[in-house]
């Protein structure tokens, strides 16, 4: 098992600590992480949940920084993305690399979980902060959501979207519900998006140690695809010509 200590004055409250203790008790599917138990004693919020052996997607994926070839140097060419998206970016030095095959059934599997909220559970359930840290692997690779502190029911009827102050992590929030407050089941789609970036190209959502420009792990890879499509059509137009 595995204990999580909050602070009842932090960002994670007395409030978040019960949304977190409702959801986990209500919601059943592989994919999800168990709750086995609580304590609400005094100050002491604990959450006890069960053990995951592998610890968290982020721990397999970052770490201090490798050498990365500058952008300039890989534009221009056909398998330039590709041979870019550097599966060793930010791996730690006492960790394997994830090969694809175990990528692609951990993006599977959060996005199982992803479904059960959204199409399953009833009402739906927005999950708000869905990151690498947030998804834990079990024995086999097997990835289950945690962290529901900030989950928050959906809308239902034909209500599009729940109003409500803007939380989350930055890097993995929707812009457009950091700019309105106006929550949807596609903010959680424009996260699991990041943690699908985060799994092909080894980088961290948001790196201020990167250099300018490339702070932004969505705002990077739209001027890689950019710069890729300028080059295409710019060939195009030369072979046009010839």
């Amino acid at each position: 098992m595995a204990i999580k200590q909050l602070d009842r004055n932090g960002l994670q409250g007395n409030r978040e600590f019960l949304v977190e203790v409702l959801m986990l008790s209500l919601l059943q599917h592989e994919n999800l992480v168990n709750l086995v138990g609580y304590c609400a004693d005094g100050d002491q919020r604990l959450l006890v949940y069960e053990y995951m052996p592998l610890g968290s997607l982020e721990d397999h994926l970052h770490g201090k920084h490798a050498s990365i070839p500058p952008v300039y140097t890989i534009l221009g060419c056909s398998q330039s993305l590709i041979s870019y998206f550097h599966l060793y970016a930010d791996l730690p030095d006492d960790k394997k690399p994830l090969d694809w095959t175990t990528r692609m059934k951990i993006a599977a599997g959060a996005a199982k979980g992803l479904e059960y909220l959204h199409d399953i559970a009833r009402p739906p359930v927005i999950y708000r902060d869905l990151k690498s840290s947030n998804i834990l692997l079990g024995e086999g690779f097997l990835p289950k959501l945690s962290d529901f502190g900030l989950a928050k029911l959906g809308p239902v009827g034909d209500k599009s979207h729940v109003s409500t102050r803007v939380m989350g992590t930055y890097g993995y929030c929707a812009p457009e519900y950091a700019m309105t407050g106006q929550l949807t089941l596609k903010s959680d789609v424009y996260s699991f998006g990041v943690v699908l970036l985060e799994l092909i190209t080894g980088r961290k959502a948001f790196d201020q140690t990167r250099p300018h420009g490339e702070h932004n792990l969505v705002a990077w890879v739209r001027f890689l695809f950019l710069y890729e499509h300028y080059v295409y059509m710019c060939m195009q137009c030369f072979i046009s010509e010839c």
